[in-house]
């Protein structure tokens, strides 16, 4: 850590939590951010600003006008420009050590090797094909995954442990017939702020180790209300994840 780092991080560096050997932690972490968009945008921007050192940022969309109300690593100049390069490279600027952009939709055929190259995993995505895909490749791959959704006032934050049991599908056993989008139920940006927030925060406590978190169990948010309830899930004796070798 160079004296640069040291007043950047200054504030969190007096958290025990943290101190100098987590920050250590952070510097040296490797996150994959799967989706630039609502929930991405705000959890890479933490994540860089905690000083996690190598983040990688999947997206194949480019940004539009109708991006900017809470995608907040944008501006109007950024109109046209693929989301993952400008959100890489705001990361850099806020802290991130390196920052690569991958402009494309990711499958199995991606997931498999970047599961080799990184410790964890935050989906913001914004469609089930998505979601199941990063979710296998986390089970088969041992690294622990960091799901966020919200659509409208509806949150939902997920902490799929390493290897699984449970996993996303133990939850979701097919994607839910009448999913909506943020295109069809709109959102406001506070609430993908908050959640992408939560997102960032929870992928700090799987780096430092330096307290207990919630694995195997769904956070649900009324953020009108600001309610929240805990559901715990148990592995379905049916799910790929309790039979996936580890």
């Amino acid at each position: 850590m160079n004296r640069d780092e040291q007043l950047r991080f200054a504030r969190q560096l007096i958290l025990p939590e943290v101190g100098g050997k987590g920050q250590q932690r952070l510097l040296n972490a490797r996150v994959l951010v799967v989706g630039a968009g609502g929930l991405g945008c705000p959890a890479t921007l933490a994540l860089a600003g905690a000083g996690i050192g190598h983040i990688t940022i999947a997206d194949p969309d480019t940004i539009e006008m109708t991006n900017l109300h809470r995608q907040l690593a944008y501006t109007e100049e950024d109109l046209g420009r693929p989301k993952a390069d400008v959100l890489a490279r705001e990361a850099q600027r806020r802290g991130c050590r390196q920052a690569l952009a991958i402009r494309k939709r990711l499958d199995s055929s991606h997931l498999a090797p970047l599961m080799r190259e990184v410790d964890l995993v935050l989906d913001g995505s914004d469609n089930f094909e998505t979601r199941f895909a990063v979710a296998d490749a986390c089970v088969r791959g041992h690294r622990p995954l960091v799901y966020g959704a919200i659509t409208g006032f509806s949150a939902h934050l997920f902490l799929q442990p390493a290897g699984g049991e449970p996993c996303l599908r133990c939850l979701f056993e097919a994607p839910p017939t009448d999913a909506m989008s943020c295109a069809d139920a709109g959102v406001l940006p506070g609430a993908t702020t908050m959640v992408g927030g939560l997102m960032a925060q929870a992928a700090i406590g799987i780096i430092l180790k330096s307290w207990s978190l919630p694995w195997g169990s769904l956070q649900v948010g009324e953020l009108r209300q600001f309610r929240w309830r805990q559901i715990d899930l148990q592995p379905r004796s049916d799910c790929q994840c309790t039979s996936e070798p580890t």
